[in-house]
């Protein structure tokens, strides 16, 4: 979580070969010279994202009924293409909508989209190439070039298409639960045992579980207030789980509230010690 955005940033606003140099270089003044700029590169990132979403949730709060948009389209001159992936994200986790940011170059477009389980975003782009230059990606993201002139067309004729395709469940955001299991379950030696199925990803979804009806002992945010820590007990059982994005946590629940919680299973090395980590999905009151 500290080396990985430094790295990733430096091939999204600069050039991938300093994260390359730091890797391979023998000297330990050129790895601090490098990571200091890469430091640097990572500010820039976060800055040109905020900035970038500032943008795009002001251009949703001014459309005329966005709430009956299916797809959001949001295009701007100077938005930095290698950020508005990220950001695009950002949009479809917030409202549950798949989203394509285009930046604007010399009266040409860029585009990056995200997408929700249910509406294939690599199968819209091909019903709507009338309007596009190139596309290409798989079912939850794609990539795009188009003309400025045809993005209004390109917004419309998506929106149609996803209007014919989505039925009323698709915008309705879930969570797929592998099992639903007990405190006493969350032990490292289930989680080692459950990296044996690694690597997950598209095609081999890391397992979702749940804990029901647990009660909620400590809630308090972590990261400079971006992400939250989360302790919780039942039948004598204790855990903690960390919510990556999930501030919010801390103050929609009491302690003593009664949770429902949707979560994955890892380890995490610290100080050289291996250690259970429970990655928040979701959580909510307790159904009764």
């Amino acid at each position: 979580f500290m080396i990985a955005p430094r790295i990733n940033a430096a091939g999204r606003v600069g050039s991938a070969t300093m994260a390359v140099e730091l890797l391979i270089t023998d000297s330990k003044e050129k790895a601090i010279e490098i990571a200091a700029q890469l430091e640097e590169e990572n500010h820039h990132r976060q800055h040109t994202e905020q900035e970038i979403l500032k943008d795009a949730l002001e251009m949703i709060d001014a459309m005329e009924k966005p709430e009956e948009k299916k797809v959001f389209v949001l295009a701007k001159e100077g938005w930095h293409h290698g950020v508005i992936g990220i950001v695009a994200s950002r949009i479809t986790d917030k409202f549950y909508k798949p989203a394509i940011l285009i930046s604007l170059t010399d009266n040409l477009g860029k585009g990056s989209g995200r997408s929700v389980k249910g509406f294939n975003i690599f199968n819209a782009l091909s019903h709507c190439s009338d309007h596009l230059l190139k596309f290409g990606g798989h079912e939850l993201a794609a990539g795009l070039g188009l003309s400025a002139d045809s993005i209004k067309d390109f917004d419309a004729q998506i929106n149609a298409y996803a209007n014919e395709v989505m039925d009323e469940n698709t915008l309705v955001p879930y969570i797929n639960i592998d099992a639903v299991i007990h405190l006493s379950d969350l032990t490292l030696t289930n989680a080692e045992m459950l990296s044996m199925l690694e690597p997950f990803g598209m095609g081999n979804a890391q397992p979702v579980f749940a804990v029901m009806n647990t009660t909620l002992n400590s809630v308090r945010q972590i990261g400079n207030g971006k992400h939250c820590k989360i302790t919780v007990t039942k039948s004598g059982r204790q855990a903690e789980f960390v919510g990556f994005n999930m501030a919010e946590v801390t103050e929609n629940f009491k302690i003593g509230t009664n949770l429902d919680l949707a979560f994955t299973i890892d380890t995490n090395v610290f100080r050289g010690v291996k250690q259970l980590q429970l990655i928040l999905k979701d959580v909510r009151q307790a159904v009764k």
